[in-house]
């Protein structure tokens, strides 16, 4: 008796398969009706400027050079804007602990206290010195 063949080998082929649900798919916008194919992007097919011109301060600043061009139209009795705030130069500030630790490092002393507690050396397997509080 012959061997049964296996699911997929019944199915046939991927091409096969694709075009049976090509077809199915066909015959469902046959009965919802017939669709057109679609030009260009929604903006485009809505008949809107296709894209937007710079970043949203670029487009306000040129807004209001075309309010102060027109005459009639007086400024908006807006707040008046805050300016930026100035970046800090260099690194943040240690706190003191740190500050405290890195002076111990640096000169290689076997302890150093901080708030009361004695915080003892020791090294780490990469050689490392760190320091444990006693």
């Amino acid at each position: 008796m012959p061997r049964r063949k296996s699911r997929t080998a019944r199915r046939g082929s991927k091409a096969a398969r694709r075009g049976t649900r090509t077809a199915r798919r066909g015959k469902r916008t046959a009965r919802r009706g017939t669709r057109t194919a679609r030009r260009g992007t929604r903006t485009a097919r809505r008949g809107k400027r296709t894209a937007r011109r710079g970043t949203r301060t670029a487009r306000r600043g040129r807004a209001r050079k075309e309010r102060e061009g027109r005459e009639e139209i007086e400024e908006s009795p807006r707040k008046e804007r805050r300016g930026k705030k100035a970046r800090r130069s260099g690194k943040k500030k240690m706190n003191a602990y740190m500050q405290a630790l890195q002076k111990a490092r640096k000169s290689e002393a076997e302890s150093f206290e901080y708030k009361g507690k004695k915080y003892v050396r020791k090294y780490a397997k990469t050689g490392m010195a760190i320091y444990k509080a006693a």
